[in-house]
């Protein structure tokens, strides 16, 4: 959990901003992504208060970008699997993407008949 000036804060919005390229349409490679929270605290009795909004930059770290390190309270099976928080979040959004449930709702692939 956060605290922000005493009270639980959470994100209330994400937005995640992605750069991908390609080298021959066979590939693609990610470039960079920006992580932008609209966070508020929760205030017991009050409900939630608007903080304001972060901006938390990633980019491809094979180029020699510097990873975001994992916090603190990260469990090292989580560690073992992904080297940083951005590896993590690449992995789940392809995943995501790719997903059968993506793809029927995209247009790539049919859903199954029942």
């Amino acid at each position: 959990m956060v605290l922000l000036n005493g009270y639980p804060s959470v994100a209330k919005f994400i937005h995640i901003n992605t750069s991908y390229s390609t080298t021959d349409n066979t590939d693609v490679h990610f470039e960079s992504g920006t992580l932008i929270s609209d966070s508020v605290n929760l205030v017991a009795g009050a409900g939630e208060i608007t903080k304001g909004r972060t901006t938390l930059g990633f980019a491809d770290t094979e180029n020699g970008e510097t990873p975001i390190p994992w916090g603190t309270d990260v469990p090292q099976a989580v560690k073992d699997i992904f080297a940083s928080p951005q590896d993590a979040l690449k992995y789940a959004l392809d995943e995501l993407y790719k997903s059968d449930e993506h793809q029927y709702r995209l247009g790539s692939k049919e859903r199954p008949a029942e």
